[in-house]
């Protein structure tokens, strides 16, 4: 497996750590409204810093030739 092949893999993994949040929160009894915005804030933070990493990683292969 090439760098290359594992660098692609990184957003989709934290993506999956992000959803897994999600749910942790889903199956909790009592959900709280300081619960529910600090899941908020995880998400907006969360996937801003995915798309900025998955940019960064795209524009890697641009400079490689």
């Amino acid at each position: 497996m090439s760098y290359q092949s594992i660098a692609k893999l990184i957003p989709t993994l934290q993506s999956i750590a992000l959803v897994s949040e999600n749910l942790k929160l889903t199956k909790k009894k009592k959900v709280k409204t300081k619960d529910m915005i600090g899941i908020g804030t995880k998400n907006i933070v969360g996937i801003s810093l995915i798309k900025i990493e998955s940019d960064l990683i795209a524009g890697l292969w641009m400079f490689k030739e």
